[in-house]
């Protein structure tokens, strides 16, 4: 095999002419959104829109507000989702660059306004019209003076003019004091300018005989008093009644003609009005609700197509009937949409089936994780973009690139999915009907099967007590399975697994703590370690050590060696042992609450437990050693070595760094595991609402700025055993090693490992005369290593010098096999594809 010392010797030509990169170069990035149900910032606006008209596109829904991610993509206060298949967030050219507080369709062309100043990069002071293809000024806008303010509202009247109403005093540089129209070439005030408005505009409707409505705080428009609201018929303003006596946010036509008004106001027409509503038909004013707490405020109302009355804002109750933040009127009377939402509600669009999408400042609707937009069906509430409405415990990554998340769900974006669900290509996929309970610890067998451990006593039908294997297509019991909770594993080389948790018995057999699972039976090792398993290591040695809490009222010491014999205490430590890890240079790491003062996380000197710095402020939940030997630990701090890192954090061997802005949101924000992919990729899954400051549903994905890679080149040929094929198991990561496997070589063969910096193709039989025609040496032959094939297939490792010098450096690596034949003579040479590999760092 090739050894680390030897690739140390065969890299280091490359040092020399590589060009080296910063390490802030190469550092990670979190991926915008990976599982975010909904936007990473509040919504404020939304509306259906058709692109093309009568043309085949559906309509589609369009939200804006404060946000710059919506689903898994970045997307600055602005994007676009197609309802009919929900099959994903687009943008419109690169956003904006300040909030967007109301959207509508001019002629068909969408329209949006709110306090920024540019628009896909062009200036566009406060409004902008999207070309379908890229976003353009309305003239030079609005303005106040010579600083940018805002549009908070936007109607277009029977004759074909935008109205935008705001805190501005001047359009297209004529003064129009809060209110203007756009005829498509110029702006232009709604009649006389002087006195126009004391204050601002928030809302407008456009009544079925063409007048417009319009809500805001003022008392006079045009020069005729209008105590909040006001009605223009083409000619003139004019007040309705005395009007209220607060601000009007919001305004909304019935198709009977009535007017709704929603805001901060207590009184209408001098009536009593503490619900924040208030119902003009013509002649006076009424309050369609009941008395509502004092702060409770209106920021959105809605008429659907059946006519009914929707109203969000933020508010407990409304006419009598508890209502979190939304609610419906139809025929008079008032009903929740379910639970409602977790916090406020500013804006609400009917989808072409009747569904509402609903958008505010909330972290939940219906109880389910959904990030400042949810769907209200009629009867039940769903998010809008992929995540988990319940914390993530668990993750495994899978040879394909495909990872599995247990935990406490039973529901993702992409449908029901009890407590395990397989992640594959921004899908969320059951496994059948999953389990019976929560899982708390996953493991990938060699054969790629999943085993699923945690608190559940069935897999669908199937009584399985408390862990289950899934082969891709059903589950199935290991034997009788285990008496109470399972909460670590670890797969073997051997397809053994090893299974900790707080259990006394597993199949019958006392283990107190610890079981191996042999494929047929279960096994003890001695008496048990006593302790409740939370964590499973392999030290170098090929030591077992776990680690976990105390199991009942004894204290037992929380790391222990098994010596093969009987379990020898690492230590004293006090709290509980939650994770473990083991750096290539043989140090074993602790996390979990209060095992040293003021850290969590420590280190086994060979004697005693020691700090690792100044350690982190709060739990450590799981820890993943990075192929450098660095650390990643992720939990409930929010700082490493006294600066800040939110929940998840990196040691190098010397000191603590936060991975970029971590993880936060979420009501108990906290990371709770850790999962390496097969491309590089870190995988964090918790209950957390955003990651490095994108949109995150409780799973987040973290990528190294330099990637690895092991890219096929080249073909292999057929050897006597069947094709050969040298495919990658572990990426060439600077302080890592590189793995290789090799396939198809015939059982009395000597492997050959060929590495160099240079991609050939000559013929093996230009080389020698036993090269089998078609089969060629695709890497020059820098190194040759030797190793005998098990079973017709060979590993093949190379270390990389943890250099940032080495970085981008390209390596080339090819399998070759000597099959011998009586006498141990050469009878024929063949070879494998070939492998480029291009250094990363992580």
């Amino acid at each position: 095999m090739v050894t680390r010392r030897l690739a140390g010797a065969l890299l280091a030509v490359v040092v020399g002419v590589c060009v080296g990169e910063a390490r802030g170069q190469c550092a990670t990035a979190w991926l915008p959104g990976q599982g975010t149900a909904g936007t990473n910032g509040p919504v404020f606006a939304s509306t259906m829109w058709d692109p093309d008209g009568a043309g085949p596109q559906p309509a589609k829904l369009v939200v804006a507000g404060g946000f710059t991610a919506a689903g898994n993509i970045g997307a600055n206060r602005v994007a676009v989702r197609e309802p009919a298949s929900w099959s994903g967030w687009s943008t419109l050219g690169s956003g904006m660059d300040g909030g967007v507080l109301a959207l509508t369709t001019w002629n068909g062309v969408l329209i949006a306004a709110g306090s920024f100043t540019t628009a896909g990069g062009t200036p566009a002071n406060c409004i902008a019209r999207w070309t379908g293809t890229a976003w353009a000024a309305l003239g030079s806008g609005v303005c106040c003076g010579t600083s940018v303010t805002s549009i908070r509202t936007l109607a277009v009247l029977p004759s074909g003019e935008l109205v935008a109403g705001g805190d501005f005093t001047i359009a297209g540089g004529v003064a129009v004091q809060k209110l203007a129209r756009w005829n498509g070439t110029t702006w232009s005030p709604m009649g006389p300018v002087v006195g126009f408005f004391s204050s601002d505009v928030y809302g407008s409707v456009v009544l079925p005989n063409g007048d417009l409505v319009i809500a805001g705080s003022f008392s006079s428009v045009g020069g005729v008093a209008a105590d909040n609201v006001s009605r223009w018929n083409g000619a003139a303003w004019s007040a309705l009644g005395a009007g209220v006596n607060g601000t009007a946010t919001k305004v909304a036509a019935m198709p009977n003609g009535n007017i709704v008004v929603g805001g901060y106001f207590s009184s209408a027409g001098g009536s009593a009005a503490n619900a924040r509503l208030a119902l003009w038909n013509g002649t006076a004013w009424s309050s369609p609700g009941l008395p509502a707490p004092a702060w409770s405020n209106v920021s959105a109302l809605h008429v659907t197509t059946a006519g009914d009355l929707v109203v969000g804002g933020d508010f407990t109750a409304v006419g009598g009937v508890p209502a979190a933040n939304i609610v419906r009127r139809q025929n008079g009377i008032w009903s929740p949409l379910g639970s409602g939402t977790s916090s406020a509600t500013h804006t609400i669009a009917e989808l072409p089936n009747g569904d509402l999408a609903v958008g505010g400042a909330f972290s939940s609707a219906g109880g389910v994780y959904s990030s400042n937009l949810a769907i209200w069906s009629g009867t039940a509430w769903t998010p809008v973009g992929a995540g988990f409405n319940a914390d993530v415990r668990a993750l495994a990554a899978l040879p394909n690139g495909d990872f599995v998340a247990g935990g406490d769900f039973t529901q993702t974006s992409s449908g029901a999915a009890s407590f395990v669900a397989l992640g594959s290509g921004g899908t969320w996929l059951p496994l059948s009907l999953g389990l019976g309970g929560n899982v708390q610890a996953l493991a990938v067998m060699p054969d790629g099967d999943i085993v699923a451990g945690g608190d559940f006593g069935t897999a669908g039908a199937l009584v399985v007590n408390r862990i289950a294997r899934w082969d891709g297509g059903q589950w199935s019991a290991l034997g009788g399975g285990c008496s109470f909770t399972v909460s670590a594993l670890r797969a073997l080389g051997n397809g053994d697994l090893l299974v900790g948790g707080y259990f006394t018995q597993a199949g019958g057999v006392t283990v107190n703590g610890l079981a191996r699972w042999d494929g047929a039976t279960w096994s003890a090792f001695g008496a048990g370690p006593g302790i409740g398993v939370r964590a499973i290591a392999i030290l170098a040695d090929g030591s077992i050590v776990v680690g976990g809490a105390a199991n009942g009222p004894t204290f037992q010491p929380l790391v222990k060696r098994w010596s093969g014999t009987a379990w020898i205490p690492l230590g004293n430590v006090s709290g509980s042992v939650n994770t473990l890890a083991v750096r290539p240079n043989g140090d074993l790491i602790a996390g979990g609450s209060n095992l040293f003062p003021g850290s969590h996380v420590m280190t086994w000197s060979g004697t005693q437990w020691l700090p690792l710095g100044t350690g982190v402020d709060g739990l450590v939940h799981a820890m993943l050693t990075l192929p450098d030997g660095d650390v990643l630990a992720t939990g409930e701090f929010t700082n490493g070595d006294g600066a800040p890192a939110s929940r998840i954090a990196r040691w190098d061997g010397i000191s603590w760094a936060p991975v970029g802005a971590g993880l936060t949101g979420g009501s108990n924000t906290r990371g709770l595991a850790l999962a390496q992919l097969a491309g590089g990729d870190i995988v964090a899954g918790g209950s957390f609402a955003s990651a490095g400051g994108a949109g995150s549903s409780r799973v987040a994905r973290l990528t190294p700025l330099c990637p690895a890679s092991a890219n096929a080149h080249g073909t292999g040929c057929v050897s006597s055993a069947g094709p050969m094929t040298l495919g990658s198991v572990a990426l060439p990561f600077v302080g890592g090693t590189f793995r290789g496997a090799a396939t198809g070589l015939p059982a009395t063969s000597l492997a050959i490992a060929v590495f160099g910096f240079t991609a050939i193709a000559t013929p093996l039989s230009s080389i020698l005369p036993q090269g089998v025609p078609g089969c060629s040496l695709l890497a020059s032959p820098d190194a040759l290593l030797v190793d005998a094939p098990a079973a017709g297939a060979v590993s093949t490792l190379l270390g990389i010098p943890d250099s940032l010098a080495l970085v981008g450096a390209q390596v080339f690596h090819q399998v070759a096999a000597l099959e011998l034949g009586p006498g141990s003579a050469i009878v024929a040479i063949t070879s494998s594809n070939g492998l480029a590999l291009t250094i990363g760092a992580f």
